[in-house]
């Protein structure tokens, strides 16, 4: 009541928020009871910008199945074999580390583990996959050979490796291999400590290439067949070594330092200047045939695959 004897109507206002409040409850309660596995399918065109965070409705429902047919790639290089051979001796290692707390794994989970890595280099998150103290373990457990089945002359410093590193390249020579093939070095990010590098002050990571034209020689075995065709840079590349490729029927071209050459300018008298050439087929080949590598490293880059761990 009012100092003029009157009814104030906030009264009445708080009555009737009570009652909106309850109404919109029951109607919320009501929508989440029918929309609780219902697909809703958004039928508006895409728009430029943000929109209003009142459109976005969240709803529990049964994720798509998709049809990862990338995942038919990945076993082309590396088959089940190969994984089933990682379960088993990472279990092994396990027990001779005498894990007591460590499960036995299976091919699932090995396979899982991978994917983790590679998925981790756009997601950071993956909670309903694997647990953390799981995926730590299988890390450190993983094995691809048996330790104490190790020959005592073995000298071979890609041994626990080596097996994977065998599928991989049988693979490689049972595919199909295009007309057009670009030889080139990878760098491997890296900063720990091994002993099969060169150290050099100031630059990390893992440089991969051959013994200069023999890996060459050495790739090229598989494709010794008419009609291919081979581009590198000048650290594959000699005129000796592009005569013997010719005597393998497989054509080839690279780059040439230019402090090994002389420089060859044109010079037109009558306009004063040099003047420009037509680019030679072979260069147009060259320059669109070697980034093959290249494109190879710019997509392991958008999602490399972090193997460091907080110490």
């Amino acid at each position: 009541m009012l100092e003029n004897g009157e009814f104030s109507d906030i009264d009445d206002m708080e009555e009737n928020e009570d009652e909106v409040d309850s109404r919109e409850c029951e109607i919320l309660k009501e929508n989440n009871n029918i929309n609780k596995n219902v697909r809703i399918q958004d039928t508006e065109p895409l728009t430029e910008g943000f929109q209003s965070k009142k459109i976005v409705r969240w709803r529990k429902q049964t994720p798509d199945t998709l049809n990862f047919e990338w995942i038919e790639n990945v076993k082309l290089y590396i088959t089940d074999e190969i994984f089933e051979q990682m379960a088993e001796y990472t279990n092994i290692y396990a027990h001779q580390r005498e894990q007591t707390q460590f499960k036995p794994t299976n091919i699932d989970e090995i396979k899982t583990l991978f994917g983790l890595h590679i998925i981790i280099g756009c997601l950071n998150k993956f909670p309903q996959s694997m647990s953390k103290n799981m995926f730590f373990q299988l890390r450190t457990m993983l094995h691809l050979v048996n330790n104490l089945e190790r020959p005592s002359s073995c000298t071979n410093r890609f041994y626990k490796v080596r097996p994977i590193m065998d599928v991989v390249l049988k693979r490689c020579k049972e595919l199909k291999i295009g007309q057009d093939i670009s030889i080139d070095e990878q760098i491997i990010p890296f900063t720990g400590k091994i002993n099969m590098l060169h150290t050099t002050e100031k630059k990390d990571n893992v440089k991969i290439y051959g013994q200069s034209s023999a890996i060459v020689l050495e790739l090229v075995e598989i494709v010794k067949k008419e009609g291919h065709r081979v581009y590198f840079d000048n650290y594959f590349n000699s005129s000796a070594f592009l005569l013997r490729l010719l005597e393998l029927k497989i054509y080839a071209a690279g780059t040439v330092p230019l402090e090994t050459t002389d420089k060859a300018k044109w010079w037109d008298k009558q306009k004063s200047a040099y003047i420009e050439i037509d680019r030679p087929e072979v260069v147009r080949k060259y320059n669109k045939s070697i980034g093959g590598v290249d494109l190879l490293d710019m997509y392991i880059s958008l999602y490399r695959i972090n193997t460091r761990s907080r110490k």
